[in-house]
């Protein structure tokens, strides 16, 4: 084996480790976002018309098919999707119904009872949520239809006018079961992750969960406090606060591949000591990289690798930029990218935020409002908020949650006496 190292800054990289061209990358990208929301699209307008074809005859049984279709397609994609595009979605059903001829108190009764069960299921995203979201939505759109056929027959066709609200209320009643049974198929074939699967990811009991609370017990500890950190955060202005959750307890995740060189898990023994400062750098770094891998690794990494590429965004570390040795200053930058949506430089917000307040916990309200306005502050003057869509308006708006999640936190308890008090405590 020869001692020479070859200089690769020279020239071009060995033809092994050349990168595909951008094109390729940039195509498969746009043709899977047009099949995850296209594909899903096309599937839900042709069961559409499935239920009207199949459903023609009866008012019951028409009333049924539709009312089920819509209800489980705006079910699955409200558990998919962001709600602007679940919203289209419904409102995508409605128009293929009314080109088919449908009459407009089926479409209509079709299209509430979609959008009830979908809020309610936004709201309260789990499984035992799914049975009173289609009661609510079949109880809706039969109450609904009830009043139109009502005013527009009354009482002269009470048999037609009961079995369509009959079928109504089945509907709304089947169609969210009928999502959560075709939900895993879905997920699979239109490359989607559902609420209901991101819920599984918060409980504790998570595999890669577990693994970090194993390997790196106080990278654990700080994921979770992130997590309770941009909770509150998100909810103060309106943003994904589930998401943000989530993102925020996986966003560490890679420190677990070399946990001992992460400050939250060193008990005394620094390894860093022995190292360059870009050697160093380059550990630090290689969390990102290891974190989307394992993400990817866990099926878990389209909607939580933003996350794990975003939250230190271009940042400098500073203890190893200042280094006597160090040389170039940007050499001990993260790679980033800055975070490009709201919740993830909420999950860097409350990286720091939590990282700062453990080295010196704020000792009251006061302390804790003024190291969220310092944060937010200089993660903003130094543009790493530029392209986060984030204002002013709302950083002011998280202050407060922030600060009242860190006194929680760090607030000092009253001590107690030694003897049965203690023991009785």
């Amino acid at each position: 084996m020869s001692d020479v190292t070859p200089d690769l800054t020279a020239g071009a990289r060995p033809a092994a480790t050349l990168s595909p061209p951008a094109w390729r990358g940039l195509v498969s990208g746009v043709g899977t976002r047009v099949w995850r929301s296209g594909g899903f699209a096309a599937t839900s307008t042709a069961a559409m018309v499935a239920a009207f074809v199949q459903g023609a005859g009866t008012p019951l049984r028409l009333e049924a098919f539709v009312v089920a279709a819509a209800v489980a397609g705006a079910v699955h994609g409200r558990f998919a999707m962001r709600a602007r595009p679940a919203r289209l979605h419904v409102l995508l059903n409605g128009i293929v119904l009314l080109i088919l001829g449908a009459d407009w108190s089926l479409i209509v009764s079709a299209i509430v009872a979609a959008v009830v069960a979908g809020e309610v299921l936004a709201t309260w995203p789990s499984r035992e949520s799914v049975i009173p979201a289609g009661l609510l939505s079949g109880a809706s759109g039969a109450v609904l239809l009830l009043v139109w056929l009502l005013i527009q027959r009354g009482f002269s066709s009470w048999d037609l006018t009961a079995g369509a609200v009959a079928g109504a209320a089945a509907g709304g009643l089947l169609g969210a079961p009928i999502a959560l049974a075709v939900g895993p198929l879905a997920e699979w074939l239109f490359d989607q992750t559902t609420r209901l699967t991101m819920t599984e990811w918060l409980n504790f009991e998570h595999p890669l969960l577990r693994e970090m609370a194993s390997k790196a017990p106080g990278t654990f500890q700080h994921s979770v406090s992130v997590s309770v950190l941009a909770d509150a955060a998100a909810s103060a202005i309106r943003a994904d606060s589930f998401l943000a959750r989530v993102g925020a307890l996986y966003h560490d995740v890679g420190k677990v591949k070399a946990p001992e060189y992460f400050g939250e898990n060193q008990h005394g023994v620094n390894p860093h000591t022995g190292l360059s400062p870009w050697e160093s750098a380059a550990i630090l770094r290689a969390h990102v990289d290891d974190g989307v891998e394992l993400l990817r690794y866990y099926g878990m990494s389209r909607p939580l690798a933003r996350f794990v590429r975003e939250h230190h965004g271009t940042a400098l570390m500073p203890g190893l930029a200042s280094h006597p040795a160090a040389g170039a200053r940007d050499t001990y930058r993260y790679a980033g990218p800055r975070p490009r949506s709201r919740e993830t430089a909420i999950v860097m917000v409350a990286d720091q935020l939590e990282a700062l307040a453990r080295v010196s916990p704020p000792a009251d309200i006061t302390a804790c409002t003024a190291l969220v306005r310092q944060t937010t502050a200089r993660l903003r003057d130094c543009g790493e908020l530029d392209e986060s869509g984030l204002t002013s308006e709302e950083l002011a708006r998280m202050t407060p949650n922030l600060a009242a999640a860190l006194q929680a936190m760090y607030h000092r308890r009253v001590g107690y006496a030694p003897g049965p008090v203690a023991a009785s405590s």
